[in-house]
């Protein structure tokens, strides 16, 4: 939530949205939050995966999930770069 801003609260709640009525909602909601977080300043960004990345190195690394490890792998190789996040959004 914190990498997507003031909007998290409004996108977390359409997210949340059941039925197959609210799809729609909830893909508006996805598209949204993508954008939000690709477009915000580089130095807040660099500040979260900086943040996100300690938490991550700070936990064992045999309970890290496969997505976990790609962000760790993906701030080797591309160090603070928004692109980071996209692997939350995008199917891996």
């Amino acid at each position: 939530a914190e990498c997507i801003g003031e909007e998290s609260g409004t996108i977390a709640a359409a997210l949340a949205t059941a039925g197959a009525e609210a799809e729609a909602q909830r893909q508006d909601a996805l598209k949204r939050a993508f954008k939000s977080v690709m477009t915000r300043d580089s130095d807040a960004v660099q500040g979260l995966i900086k943040k996100l990345c300690a938490r991550l190195n700070d936990a064992p690394a045999a309970s890290l999930s496969a997505k976990e490890k790609l962000v760790l792998r993906l701030n080797d190789q591309y160090p603070g770069d928004v692109g980071i996040f996209a692997a939350y959004f995008l199917n891996y």
